[in-house]
């Protein structure tokens, strides 16, 4: 009976240890299978942030790009306001030049009027 009972005890612990190892096999498999998916995402991450910091830097450039623009826009626009006042002051150059050609024309208009 002493015999017997240790045949079941030894059994019962072949058998548990048939559990264990199998439980055992199980989570090294659904370990190594989430250190796989933790990889995985890490990858994805890595991407995505490489992928986010290029676009960071595109905007960064792009802005860049935008304020050289203003500024050149802006320094174009003085040239032009200078032009304006330059040709302005050629206009009225050329008015006064008009209006004394003017008054020359009708003052030899009345002198050769007189003259007759």
């Amino acid at each position: 009976s002493s015999s017997q009972r240790d045949k079941e005890q030894i059994s019962t612990i072949q058998s548990l240890q048939l559990d264990l190892n199998k439980t055992r096999e199980q989570l090294e498999l659904e370990s190594k299978e989430n250190t796989r998916m933790v990889q995985e995402l890490e990858q994805k991450l890595s991407r995505g942030s490489a992928r986010a910091n290029d676009a960071i830097e595109k905007e960064r450039e792009d802005k860049e790009a935008l304020r050289r623009r203003v500024k050149a826009l802006k320094k174009e626009l003085l040239d032009i306001d200078d032009a304006l006042e330059n040709t302005q002051g050629e206009l009225q150059n050329v008015q006064k030049k008009l209006a004394l050609r003017d008054v020359v024309q009708k003052f030899k208009s009345s002198s050769s009027q007189r003259d007759k």
